[in-house]
């Protein structure tokens, strides 16, 4: 069978600096990862798994002992094609797709034949698709109906280690447990970018196996065992954690990829899936560098910050940024650090491409978030600042708060269901949050230690008030006119401006 080699062959969708598309090998997008503005894909979930491989290949062929390693790097703007040759002709062979002794992210000890009882469809690779007792609202296909092209498989496979959720009984997450929010450092060409992911010891997991530091998919063993447990994992094998035991099983006839639409002679149907290797009950957290953490209030136990239903994204941005700095992302405290050392420009905001995925934390998928944020590397140093930010968002969910009240004081009958006028709650809730999201984006870039700190919390008070009295109004506008729900407008409204205007004083002093 003809293999297909992830090194050399095209599989990776990118931009290049113009904004148009290219498919690329490994080998190819990292030496023209210069004249590439960024990974490109449907999916955010195979960015993110694109990115995790690619780090870990950089990070082994690197090495970087010290920040100013890192900025070297940076500072060449584009990456050493002789590291590339090397790597390549030393590793390039274990990246082949259906290799039979060493195919990459796979077992190499599956049966040649998959009976009933292993055989699966090639969508349990895919998070975002039906699988076995797996649904989906927005996609109803029969399992045994997708046929994918090797790029595609390559594609979904490289999502696993990162999102792999519970499925089921024995079925355990990944090396980070219940997908976390991923924060991708961003640069301005895809050189930059994962450049700026490669990290030193000293911001990797504490608890990364030194024995283990040269341990990865093309170098550890060919084969994975089911349901294996293991304490000691090296930095290189987290970032392509072989958390399912896998097998394609390719077939060679002309067909069309049921993901992409591309015609292919050979494509896949059916794999083997099944529990791989988890860390040991018990054993210590680990640590990612991509991920925040916070102290659980009812546990008290140190747990990664994840997607929450209905929750935009900046509103954790007390939480993923100006947290301790031993919950907030490891990699921004390195950023950080480079900025202090001044291996990076003082004035240049830090980017991040941040990418999740919603679980129930057992066998559901809700749905996968892609935003960006920003934050400048002063606000990283300046306490007041980091506590004015803070503040803001505690008023502006004060209000939330606020606002939800006004339906369930007011607007739900004595005795009544609790599902009374709750769509039109939530939407006027989701106005609310929409409409502060670009003023915060724009004011977060106005805090500095020269700015008068108390004159923008006030600012920001009197929006967050102001946003949240035109978000109810426009909701009780659409309450209805009949006699009672009048009354109870009215009496909303007037319940409304008094709780605002209480706060109104507090917070603003007028």
């Amino acid at each position: 069978m003809t293999d297909f080699n992830l090194w050399r062959d095209p599989w990776i969708r990118a931009l290049d600096i113009d904004g148009k598309r290219a498919e690329l090998g490994i080998y190819d997008l990292l030496a023209r990862a210069h004249r590439l503005r960024a990974l490109y894909d449907p999916s955010p979930l195979t960015v993110a798994g694109i990115h995790r491989l690619l780090t870990a290949v950089l990070q082994a062929i690197y090495d970087p002992w010290d920040l100013a390693e890192i900025a070297d790097v940076l500072e060449a703007g584009q990456l050493d094609r002789a590291k590339l040759d090397v790597f390549g002709a030393q590793h390039g062979a274990r990246f082949g797709l259906f290799d039979p002794v060493a195919p990459f992210m796979q077992t190499s000890d599956a049966p040649a034949v998959l009976d009933k009882s292993t055989k699966k469809t090639v969508a349990y690779l895919m998070a975002e698709v039906p699988s076995g007792t797996n649904r989906t609202h927005f996609q109803h296909v029969n399992d045994a109906e997708h046929q994918l092209c090797p790029a595609c498989c390559a594609r979904a496979l490289v999502t696993i280690p990162a999102f792999a959720s519970s499925g089921g009984a024995g079925i355990k997450p990944s090396i980070n447990g219940v997908p976390p929010i991923y924060l991708l450092p961003i640069g301005s060409t895809l050189a930059q970018t994962l450049a700026l992911a490669l990290t030193t010891p000293g911001f990797q997991p504490k608890i990364a196996a030194g024995d283990r530091a040269t341990v990865a998919a093309w170098s550890g063993a060919t084969t994975v065992s089911k349901n294996a447990e293991t304490d000691a994992v090296g930095y290189l094998e987290s970032l392509t954690f072989p958390a399912r035991r896998m097998r394609l099983q390719a077939v060679e006839r002309s067909a069309r990829c049921t993901r992409c639409g591309t015609p292919t002679d050979t494509w896949v149907s059916d794999i083997l899936y099944e529990m791989g290797l988890s860390r040991r009950k018990g054993s210590e957290l680990w640590r990612d560098p991509f991920a925040a953490y916070y102290i659980a209030a009812s546990s008290k136990e140190i747990t990664s910050i994840k997607p929450r239903e209905g929750r935009s994204l900046w509103r954790e941005y007390g939480a993923l940024f100006l947290s301790d700095h031993s919950l907030r992302p490891p990699i921004l405290s390195q950023l950080s650090g480079m900025v202090d050392d001044s291996l990076l420009p003082a004035d240049q905001l830090l980017r991040f491409r941040c990418i999740g995925l919603r679980t129930d934390g057992k066998a559901k998928n809700f749905e996968w978030f892609d935003d960006a944020l920003e934050v400048p590397p002063a606000l990283l140093r300046d306490q007041a600042g980091a506590e004015l930010i803070r503040e803001m968002l505690a008023r502006s969910e004060e209000c939330g708060k606020t606002l939800g009240g006004l339906f369930t004081k007011h607007l739900r009958p004595n005795g009544g269901e609790r599902t009374w006028f709750n769509t039109l709650r939530d939407r006027m809730q989701a106005d609310y949050w929409a409409r502060l999201a670009q003023p915060f984006h724009e004011l977060v870039g106005k805090v500095s230690p020269a700015s008068d700190y108390p004159a923008l919390a006030r600012g920001w008070a009197e929006l967050t008030l102001t946003t949240a009295e035109q978000a109810a109004l426009k909701a009780l506008d659409q309450v209805g006119d009949q006699s009672d729900l009048l009354r109870r407008r009215v009496l909303a409204e007037h319940w409304l401006r008094s709780e605002l205007n209480k706060r109104r004083k507090e917070w603003t002093n007028d």
